[in-house]
C-alpha cells in the first residue's frame, strides 16, 4: 500500500492576523515568522502540533472562506468498460 504525507497546510483569508489567534487560541499554534511577499502581501508561518500551516492574505472574499475542494471540482465520472 502506498504511503501518503503532505507538507503543509496553506489557508487563505482576509485577516490572517485573527485567523492566526483563532488556531493560537483553539489549537494552540505558534507564529514562526511573517513573510514579506512583497507589494503590501504577506503570509504567516505557522507551527501547528507539528503541522506547518500558512495563512496568505486576501482581498476576494471567495478564496477567504472554507470551501471543500469538491465544491469547485466535481467528481470524475467512472468510465465504462
Amino acid at each position: 500500500m502506498a504511503k501518503y504525507k503532505f507538507d503543509h497546510i496553506h489557508v487563505m483569508s482576509t485577516d490572517p492576523e485573527k485567523t492566526f489567534e483563532f488556531y493560537k487560541n483553539a489549537f494552540g499554534a505558534t507564529l514562526v515568522e511573517k513573510v514579506d511577499m512583497g507589494k503590501g502581501r504577506y503570509m504567516l508561518n505557522v507551527d501547528l502540533g507539528g503541522v506547518t500551516m500558512l495563512i496568505s492574505k486576501t482581498d476576494d472574499e471567495k478564496k477567504g472562506r472554507i470551501r471543500a475542494f469538491r465544491d469547485e471540482n466535481p467528481p470524475i465520472a467512472k468510465s465504462r468498460r
